[in-house]
């Protein structure tokens, strides 16, 4: 077993551990690579293993074991089966790591492209399928997982020349799988994995109903209220009876009034707190500066005023003066002109 303990040795020191299920939970580093990525077990092969389970202090959980299985096709229980190793695992604190380490021993067997149309079409669904348990578990991040395993063997089957049968029904599982992986990202609250997977669905399918209904959904989460009405009225569009769609757009439509009615209160209401309540507490808050002007200018026109009354004054006076005197003449003359005094 010194092979296995230098091993172990190994993986607590290493770095650049990859963290498959994006949640910390599991993690995978590589000890010794063979150099030929001809030796890298290929969807649809089988592989026989050997695996080593203990825990963080190098301490054997189990005895070492053998397993053969095809990659693709389904889960492979690594963990210990018998009861006291579970019971073993069961009794360490909470936190605690558990390392397993897996030595490829030999690959067999023909690559997914060279398998029937048949066991492809049945390797995808099976994975699909366990997404959707996984789902229903709320288990999303390993439903994920399983939906994005499923998608890699959908890539491998669609390599090269195939049917256009097959190419079909590859499409209709892969927009399945992103379908159903836009329902796990909005249940973790990744909108923008779940409009991501949306739109690959709609490039396919314009008129898929979920994914239209999920995107609608975002859009509103992200308070794009208009566009989100679309989305949904698209989706209703194909399943008109639809029950949870039509509370949808009322919930929305209801939500953006009250939002239009907010906004627009809010600002009337900034404009009119900027108005004096009175005419004194106007006086109160002008600049001193604007005061002596508005005086100035006040004083000015009140001269100007006044001048223009006294001109017309004099005006007038001299106007009647000269009347008089034009009158006296004329009287002298003794002609009939009247003219107003």
């Amino acid at each position: 077993m010194e092979h296995e303990l230098a091993a172990c040795d190994s993986v607590h020191y290493l770095e650049g551990w990859i963290d498959v299920l994006g949640n910390g939970l599991l993690k995978k580093t590589t000890l010794k690579s063979s150099g030929n990525q001809t030796d890298n077990p290929q969807t649809g092969q089988n592989v026989n293993i050997w695996i080593r389970t203990m825990l963080e202090n190098r301490k054997d959980i189990e005895p070492p074991k053998y397993l053969s299985f095809m990659i693709g096709s389904g889960d492979v229980e690594l963990l210990p089966s018998k009861t006291l190793a579970l019971l073993h695992i069961l009794s360490q604190p909470p936190g605690s790591k558990i390392f397993l380490e897996v030595k490829l021993l030999s690959i067999s067997g023909v690559h997914i492209k060279e398998r029937s149309e048949e066991e492809q079409l049945e390797l995808i669904n099976r994975e699909r399928e366990k997404g959707n348990n996984y789902f229903q578990m709320k288990d999303y991040q390993l439903a994920l997982f399983t939906y994005t395993r499923a998608l890699k063997i959908i890539r491998s089957s669609s390599e090269g020349e195939i049917t256009h049968e097959l190419k079909d029904m590859l499409l209709d599982e892969k927009v399945k799988c992103y379908s159903n992986m836009a329902a796990c990202h909005l249940k973790t609250g990744n909108l923008k994995e779940t409009m991501s997977c949306c739109d690959v669905v709609l490039q396919h399918r314009p008129h898929h109903c979920k994914a239209l209904f999920r995107k609608g959904k975002v859009l509103a989460l992200q308070q794009i209220y208009p566009l989100s009405i679309v989305f949904l009225k698209k989706a209703l569009a194909v399943q008109p009876e639809h029950p949870e769609i039509k509370e949808e757009i009322k919930t929305i439509i209801s939500i953006w009034k009250k939002q239009r009615i907010s906004r627009i209160t809010e600002k009337f209401g900034r404009g009119s707190s900027k108005r004096p309540a009175t005419s004194q507490g106007s006086f109160k808050n002008i600049n001193w500066k604007w005061t002596i002007g508005i005086s100035a200018v006040a004083l000015v026109y009140s001269k100007v005023t006044t001048t223009t009354v006294y001109n017309k004054a004099i005006t007038t006076v001299y106007s009647k003066a000269a009347a008089t005197t034009v009158y006296n003449k004329v009287s002298q003359q003794q002609s009939i002109v009247k003219l107003p005094q």
